[in-house]
């Protein structure tokens, strides 16, 4: 179906995943290092799911819709960035416009799971429910951050240079 198609975000995950490599040269995808980036990510949500409070989650929408416009701007400024420069680069740019595309991608599930958990605590649905929602928005909270710590620093280097 048509619809379903424009919808796939697929390819983003994908591209963004993708520069997880090891090396500048093979490119290869560090596959140890994706099980420790999600195991550390799964056991952190799952420790904030537990212990801290439900209720307090409306605090990070601020710096949530904050930082996704700073990234929204960062993309203007990358394709302007890309005429002109290296192939390596130029091959940085479209990493970070990957990384950018998902951590905008990131921001927008958080929202939703998170208008999900409010509408789950004004029903009043059982409490492991709420805390499995907010097991994923903590998850996807972890997982933006450190995809914004890669487009600040891969932003860094591409001014540096």
């Amino acid at each position: 179906m048509i619809f379903f198609e424009r919808l796939n975000i697929s390819k983003i995950i994908v591209n963004h995943f993708s520069t997880f490599y090891n090396n500048q040269d093979n490119r290869k995808i560090d596959r140890l290092e994706l099980a420790v980036y999600f195991s550390i990510l799964l056991l952190l949500s799952v420790i904030s799911a537990i212990f801290l409070p439900v209720t307090r989650m409306n605090v990070v929408l601020t710096p949530l819709t904050i930082f996704t416009g700073f990234l929204f701007s960062a993309l203007f400024v990358i394709i302007d960035k890309k005429e002109g420069k290296t192939k390596q680069i130029k091959e940085l740019i479209s990493e970070v416009y990957d990384n950018i595309s998902f951590s905008i991608l990131m921001s927008f599930f958080i929202i939703l799971f998170m208008i999900i958990n409010y509408v789950m605590i004004s029903f009043d649905v059982s409490e492991l429910y709420n805390r499995i929602i907010l097991g994923i928005v903590y998850f996807l909270l972890l997982n933006f951050s450190y995809s914004l710590m890669m487009v600040i620093k891969r932003l860094y280097k591409i001014f540096e240079n």
